[in-house]
């Protein structure tokens, strides 16, 4: 699928929320670029299945306060330095959450070679263009974009969709500017033709569609479809088709691309040893106790009320392939009704709703047991047969406790 390269050196750029729709075009210009069904659409499930390469029903991390148990991770690759950069945004991902343990936190240009460094970048996640390259966006009463939190940001301009998809651009924009940034370093160090380049994004972003806007479901294309390039001299540009990319085929690409040797399995496949695959699994659960300990926590002293509340999932299993897919809703009925009230009532995104009035649309997406969006070229039943098959285990992972400090800052980025 992609033509051979020798390299030692592995760079992993990973864009919080960029869609596919907002950024292939600028990133197929840098390499082969192939639309990718994102793992999940929550980051740390998908960062998880990107750096160990299983299955979310596997390593079973599906919120913010588990770490990954499993035995192999890219972070545990004794032929090279690894160390990854989550940044002042979303440092929690390394030392409050820590899903692969205490990791070294390094700048890439700290790294010598042979290495492997992956960097978490702000992307596309609100508030939109927070990062620009340019002047620092201000809002109307001349706050930065640095002083206000993704709460705030919705509160103001939730409803207005123009402004937010302008931002929004804006800031996928920006990301693509960091990504040159890095190739620069790489350039001056004389490191380029040592190096493989891979830039992804975790999962999309809604921008009015279906009366929503922000991410975590439901599980549409705007929020499953990312892109994913692979940035080398000697790999041609331009967008690559016949099939899509999965999260679960990030390592073991990136593995044979350096020559790195291991004993493990992957579900995934190499896409410099094979091609692209038909379709692409995401899914998403996640427990309405975890949403309830966030919400009640100030009132009620670290949420103990909150444990004793009924531990609903919000199950979302759907398969895609490139012209797109069947959503199925496992979420119990009583479930479905409390995650949309939580949408509408309790979340920044449901300002949104509210402003715009989309209460229907926004229930039915939310609510429907079945979705198909697109045209996918394959059946209903192909698709319940292949989630039927997914691997399973509850072994791989364990809760951690929330630390007030870590309550304050995913407030901040909007998940409460």
């Amino acid at each position: 699928m992609l033509q051979t390269i020798d390299i030692e050196n592995i760079v992993i750029l990973v864009g919080d929320a960029i869609r596919w729709d907002s950024a292939f075009d600028q990133l197929s210009e840098y390499g082969p670029t192939i639309k990718t069904v994102g793992a999940s659409l929550h980051t740390p499930t998908s960062f998880t299945t990107m750096l160990s390469g299983t299955q979310p029903t596997e390593h079973s991390v599906t919120g913010f306060h588990q770490q990954f148990r499993g035995e192999t991770h890219i972070f545990d690759v004794h032929s090279h330095t690894t160390a990854w950069n989550t940044g002042e945004v979303s440092g929690w991902l390394s030392s409050k959450q820590a899903i692969f343990g205490k990791q070294p936190q390094k700048n890439l240009a700290e790294m010598e070679p042979p290495f492997i460094w992956v960097n978490r970048d702000f992307g596309g996640h609100a508030p939109y263009n927070r990062y620009s390259s340019g002047e620092t966006p201000t809002t109307d009463d001349g706050k930065s974009y640095h002083e206000i939190t993704s709460q705030e940001y919705l509160d103001r301009y939730a409803g207005d969709e123009a402004r937010m998809r302008r931002e929004y651009e804006a800031g996928a924009s920006a990301f693509i500017d960091r990504v040159d940034d890095y190739l620069t370093q790489l350039e001056e160090r004389g490191l380029r033709d040592d190096t493989l380049v891979v830039v992804t994004s975790d999962h999309g972003e809604l921008l009015g569609e279906y009366g929503q806007i922000g991410h975590d479901y439901p599980a549409v294309p705007e929020l499953v479809y990312v892109p994913t390039t692979f940035i080398h001299p000697d790999l041609d540009p331009g967008q690559q088709t016949g099939g899509v990319m999965r999260h679960i085929d990030l390592l073991p690409t990136a593995y044979e691309a350096a020559g790195i040797e291991t004993s493990v399995s992957f579900p995934g496949r190499s896409l410099f040893s094979e091609p692209l695959a038909e379709y692409g699994v995401n899914y998403y659960n996640r427990s309405i106790s975890d949403y309830v300990f966030r919400l009640l926590h100030d009132s009620v002293g670290k949420g103990e009320y909150a444990r004793h509340f009924p531990d609903i999932q919000f199950e979302l299993a759907s398969v895609w392939d490139e012209e797109g897919g069947y959503v199925f809703n496992r979420t119990p009925t009583v479930g479905k009704h409390l995650f949309y009230l939580f949408r509408v009532f309790m979340l920044g995104q449901g300002k949104h709703i509210r402003r715009t009035k989309s209460y229907r649309r926004a229930y039915k997406t939310l609510t429907e047991a079945e979705s198909v969006y697109g045209s996918p070229d394959f059946t209903r039943e192909t698709a319940l047969e292949i989630l039927t098959d997914l691997p399973t285990t509850d072994a791989k992972e364990t809760d951690q406790e929330y630390s007030d400090e870590r309550i304050e800052h995913l407030k901040d980025l909007g998940y409460m």
